[in-house]
């Protein structure tokens, strides 16, 4: 196909937008852009049904966008591959955190009581050795380190360095980290 057959197309396709012709606009993309997007997506491992949503966000954003006056640049089939490519990337973008969210979370696949029992444990001791810690220290300094105003953010920061080495320093803190 020649460079003025494809500008006629393009014409084609942007005319029959404005026009609010979509019948025809939709038949010359599916049959003229569609095949590419499909290799796109098929090269990103996804399906024949993910490239035909890619391909449906494609139509509706170029839509929008001859509607609110594109200029075209490139091809048509050049502007839908790069929107496609960035749609996908998106895409796979939001899959990755997703699974990154998942994994963080890292659920079980079941409840097990014993877990929840010995996380409870876990969580009992830790609320004693920081009780026993906070007792070490002058009940002076512990309400320094609850106050909120600037002048006694370095008292606190100071407070709060003592805290974590009374904490690491306790025999019991070793097991937890076991």
């Amino acid at each position: 196909m020649s460079k003025a057959d494809k500008n006629d197309i393009d014409i084609r396709i942007i005319e029959a937008i404005l026009s609010n012709d979509d019948r025809e606009a939709e038949e010359v993309l599916y049959s003229d852009i569609f095949p590419y997007i499909r290799k796109l997506v098929a090269d990103y491992n996804y399906s024949e049904e993910d490239a035909k949503d890619i391909f449906q966000d494609c139509v509706l954003l170029l839509i929008y966008k001859i509607r609110e006056g594109l200029v075209l640049t490139c091809s048509l089939t050049t502007l839908m591959y790069s929107m496609a490519r960035n749609l996908i990337k998106v895409r796979k973008r939001d899959e990755k955190k997703q699974h990154k969210a998942i994994e963080y979370l890292n659920l079980p696949d079941s409840y097990n009581p014993e877990i929840e029992r010995n996380e409870k444990m876990m969580g009992e001791l830790r609320e004693k050795i920081l009780h026993d810690s906070m007792g070490k220290m002058k009940e002076e300094q512990c309400k320094v380190m609850m106050q909120n105003d600037s002048e006694t953010r370095r008292s606190r920061w100071q407070y709060k360095q003592r805290l974590k080495g009374i904490v690491f320093d306790d025999p019991r803190f070793d097991e937890l980290n076991d």
